[in-house]
């Protein structure tokens, strides 16, 4: 769980080096109070980026245009006395002037947002808001069009929810139960290649972490399991480059075999398989000590993608990129000066074609009177 700590200003430069694709990963910056944590990032143009998460105050937006950064603010501010239980987890976008971010929020408006190419607003969620534990939780969003958007999450932690915009309203959609054996199921994942054509992927809170796939055909959502291979799975997110082809990452936690390790898994022409990758259970061998899980996947097309997330060992929390290039995946070595800050993990990434990307998350850092979050951007262009 994120923390956050102390209030005060911080530049944020962190310099790589990694390469995929015939170019490198490189710094951003951002100025940003203490114990801001960046969680999705989406870039409706090559000018223009936007960042979503939490800080101190709540709800954290910024925005990337022409290599700055600048911090938008906090669109709750104003809401419910600013109460700052209010994270952004997911953003979508189909033009600069047209964005949904979503999350979850004290507000008694819910967690989803919209940007109009100036301004953020609270749009009223038909889930109804409550706080952190007792309201909806959405963590996904993908919009095929301007007029059709769907997100998900879960309702209180008690069951799955879907939500759908028709370019008028949001509303509830009926979402169908979750694989038997499944308990306090959460949509995590969701990509959409057209409006007749959504992948989500979630599972249940139980200790088996029984993993299933919901795919809405353009009528209705239906779902079923997926049986892979390790035990304590939880499925993080879902990137689909075409409708034929999908990919999904997340991770294993070991419940029952005593190993954890990235899990990616592909989906082709409706056939699922788990792929291997080095990061994963068999690859780690007798050395178990990186436990390794993928938060973010991006793909700019059906062999290429950036999976992200963390790998920790008895010491350190350390940022995690797997790059796919022609099909194979491989681990980029990150610098040792970015590695030194340490406690680092990337929850976001966004690939707009093989040449430019950025991936966003936060460093942790403990201070004398408790631990604190910075804001992590690095991208490749």
């Amino acid at each position: 769980m994120k923390r956050v700590g102390i209030v005060a200003l911080l530049v944020v430069l962190i310099s790589s080096g990694v390469a995929y694709a015939g170019s490198s990963w490189t710094s951003s910056s951002l100025v940003a109070p203490v114990g801001t944590s960046l969680n999705a990032v989406a870039c409706p143009s090559k000018s223009l980026c936007l960042a979503v998460g939490h800080g101190p105050f709540g709800a954290f937006t910024a925005q990337l245009v022409a290599g700055k950064w600048s911090i938008l603010g906090n669109p709750y501010a104003n809401l419910d006395n600013g109460v700052p239980l209010t994270q952004l987890r997911a953003i979508a976008c189909t033009s600069q002037s047209n964005c949904w971010a979503v999350g979850s929020s004290q507000s008694s408006a819910g967690g989803i947002l919209h940007w109009d190419g100036t301004t953020w607003s609270s749009i009223q969620d038909p889930a109804g808001g409550g706080g952190i534990g007792t309201g909806p939780l959405l963590h996904a969003i993908s919009c095929p069009s301007v007029t059709n958007c769907w997100a998900t999450g879960s309702w209180a932690g008690n069951s799955a929810l879907i939500e759908h915009w028709n370019g008028a309203n949001w509303s509830i959609a009926q979402s169908p139960n979750a694989p038997h054996g499944s308990s306090s199921p959460t949509i995590s994942g969701l990509a959409c290649t057209s409006g007749a054509n959504c992948w989500a992927v979630g599972g249940g809170g139980d200790e088996k972490g029984t993993p299933f796939l919901e795919h809405w055909n353009g009528s209705m959502w239906h779902v079923s399991y997926f049986n892979t291979k390790t035990t304590g799975v939880s499925l993080s997110a879902i990137s689909c480059p075409s409708s034929r082809v999908c990919w999904i990452v997340g991770y294993t936690d070991g419940g029952f075999n005593g190993k954890s390790g990235a899990l990616v898994i592909r989906l082709e022409n409706g056939v699922w398989s788990q792929v291997a990758n080095p990061m994963d259970t068999q690859a780690q061998g007798a050395n178990n000590d990186l436990l390794p899980s993928l938060n973010a996947i991006a793909c700019a097309g059906p062999q290429s993608c950036i999976a992200v997330g963390t790998r920790t060992n008895s010491q350190d929390r350390l940022p995690l990129v797997l790059a796919m290039a022609k099909g194979r995946w491989s681990v980029p070595v990150l610098p040792t000066n970015a590695l030194a800050k340490g406690l680092g993990e990337i929850d976001g990434v966004l690939c707009t074609d093989l040449s430019h990307c950025i991936a966003v998350g936060s460093w942790q850092h403990n201070l004398k009177y408790g631990i604190s979050l910075d804001p992590l951007v690095i991208q490749k262009t």
